[in-house]
């Protein structure tokens, strides 16, 4: 579903008004943020175009209903209100001003008020047809205010002044206080400054922002909520959307985030040095959950310092995590497992789901099963449409991550020191070969064998640098340590051990057939760098290499290059496939 579409309420008996929503996480997150619009109502200031997206909120909440029906299917939510009293139509509105004409399909708003502020005292005989010459009041009080006398809401809080701005007089009231029903204390925007400027922002308090208020750390939001990696909003859940986001791509995520200052991430496009707002102005955005927030404070521009700031220290290496992990980016292709199977893990967990084996959960709930004690590697964030995934060494498979981040194990990101007499740059590869179509254990284990010699003899480097991770129903991964001085490097690497495993070893060449049968074409079409390998080498060239003289020519290869990862960033690791 991509878009929502209203039935023709407004045309049925009896007459109704109609609220839809998407996304959320359940029917109470939808009814909460209809409802939530009342903030958005007290900011009117003289127009009804101020009143920015109110329908909701005053359908939700109109007195002459009587008849009411919800129903919802997955995440899509419908309520209707309807009343059998009210009348069966709205006059067109198109005015400039509202007082031209009757504002649109707000029932609990008097029909002809306007004022300076543009929400007046609600007016019966205005909005029901039927109903007496003149509305009772509650009480002797001869000024009311939707239904509640003056005094009541005076004694609950409210100023009179403040009253003043709705319409209401508190002139001459002197009637007992009546126990309202909660009234909302109307809203103000901060203060400014005698200089007209806002005051400076303060870091928001852990637990103070609310649902879909702004926000640039998962400290800063409720309860059950988190700061939103795409839309730096506080969610429940994925699933739930937020007006007016920050729009982070590539995502932003707490990890780059200091709670107290802001965050490293340039992909905001709202947020940050030079764009619509700074990180403590965005953290503080009075009605940030509207379409129009609040600027309610300020943050000096770092052009605005008044002397410049001292150069900075040199760079420390990068901080491991307390938790063991380093956030990496891996462009286009990772290595992933299907969804966390709890069933070995964590099967009594709330979250779990038996029937499709799905684990609904938290990113730290992932990082917690992909700790030191289990056989995790890594996992990725792709929550945004599925569970977090964990990869984990007997499960493996490619999956899609072209726009989601990896975290990694700080063993695979911190790899121990190179040995004597190498080029410097150390880099832990894991190399994994599907071998799906290998049905006999035996021909794994010679195919595992033959491809793990012959990394340790083109490397350069003692057998024991390359081990098998794991054999499993589907597929092994290969773990060596190689060094690489360039991408180029890799290629040549990867395209000499790839063509001197086509030899006459029929169980090789039985697994290439197979293998581009299987997934030749799909997997050529998805990856994002296909290299063509260099023209088979001569006689002469092949003898002084050392190559196998049985091996084909190899001129139909294909060799595909999938990710780099490692520490530091000159060091270039590659994960290959072999397609004949």
């Amino acid at each position: 579903m991509s878009n929502l579409y209203h039935s023709d309420s407004y045309n049925t008996w009896p007459y109704s008004g109609e609220n839809l929503a998407w996304a959320y996480a359940n029917q109470g997150e939808a009814v909460k943020a209809w409802v939530e619009e009342e903030y958005e109502l007290w900011k009117c200031e003289g127009n009804w175009e101020d009143v920015d997206g109110v329908g909701h909120m005053t359908a939700a909440m109109w007195k002459g209903v009587d008849l009411i029906g919800c129903a919802n299917v997955e995440q899509y939510y419908v309520c209707q209100y309807g009343s059998v009293h009210c009348k069966d139509k709205d006059e067109p509105y198109g005015g400039a001003a509202c007082t031209d004409t009757t504002p649109p399909h707000l029932p609990n708003f008097n029909s002809e008020g306007c004022y300076d502020t543009c929400v007046a005292c609600k007016d019966d005989t205005e909005q029901c047809y039927n109903a007496p010459e003149e509305a009772p009041a509650e009480e002797e009080c001869g000024a009311t205010c939707f239904d509640i006398t003056c005094d009541a809401w005076v004694a609950d809080g409210v100023s009179c002044e403040a009253l003043a701005l709705y319409g209401c007089d508190c002139t001459g009231c002197s009637c007992v206080s009546y126990p309202p029903p909660g009234p909302p204390v109307p809203y103000s925007r901060a203060p400014t400054y005698s200089s007209g400027e806002l005051p400076p922002c303060e870091v928001p308090a852990d637990g103070s922002r609310g649902s879909c208020e702004s926000c640039f750390h998962s400290d800063h939001c409720i309860e059950g909520y988190y700061c939103c990696p795409y839309m730096r909003k506080c969610i429940m859940s994925a699933g739930q959307s937020c007006y007016n986001f920050a729009d982070c791509d590539p995502r932003c995520y707490d990890t780059s985030c200091d709670k107290n200052e802001g965050c490293d991430c340039e992909g905001c496009a709202k947020v940050g040095e030079g764009k619509t707002y700074g990180w403590l102005e965005w953290a503080n955005l009075g009605l940030s959950f509207k379409n129009s927030p609040d600027l309610t404070c300020s943050e000096p521009s770092a052009s605005a310092a008044s002397s410049p700031s001292p150069p900075p220290p040199p760079s420390p290496p990068p901080a491991t995590p307390d938790d063991g992990y380093f956030y990496t980016k891996i462009s286009d292709k990772v290595i992933a497992s299907n969804p966390c199977s709890m069933s070995a893990y964590d099967s009594t967990n709330a979250n779990w789901k038996a029937d499709n084996q799905y684990y609904y959960t938290s990113l730290a709930d992932c990082e917690e099963l992909c700790s030191a004690q289990s056989d995790c590697l890594a996992f990725v964030d792709n929550r945004v449409s599925s569970p977090p995934t964990c990869i984990f060494k007997a499960s493996t498979q490619t999956k899609d991550a072209s726009d989601k981040d990896v975290y990694v194990r700080q063993e695979m990101v911190y790899p121990p020191p190179p040995p004597p007499n190498s080029n410097g740059i150390c880099c832990n590869c894991t190399i994994q070969m599907d071998i799906s179509n290998f049905d006999d254990s035996t021909y794994k284990s010679q195919f595992v064998s033959l491809y793990s010699n012959e990394v340790a003899r083109e490397a350069g480097v003692e057998e024991s640098s390359v081990h098998v991770l794991d054999i499993v129903p589907g597929s092994v991964v290969v773990e060596s340590l190689v060094d690489f001085e360039s991408q180029e490097d890799a290629t040549k690497f990867i395209e000499k051990v790839m063509r001197s495993q086509q030899s006459n070893d029929t169980n090789y060449t039985m697994f290439s057939e197979e293998f581009t049968q299987t997934y030749g074409a799909a997997m050529i079409t998805e990856v994002s760098s296909v290299v063509e390998p260099s023209p088979p080498p001569s006689q002469s060239d092949s003898d002084t290499e050392g190559d196998d003289s049985n091996s084909s020519d190899g001129g139909d290869d294909l060799v595909i290059l999938y990710a780099v990862l490692g520490n530091p960033p000159s060091c270039k690791c590659a994960r290959a496939w072999r397609v004949s």
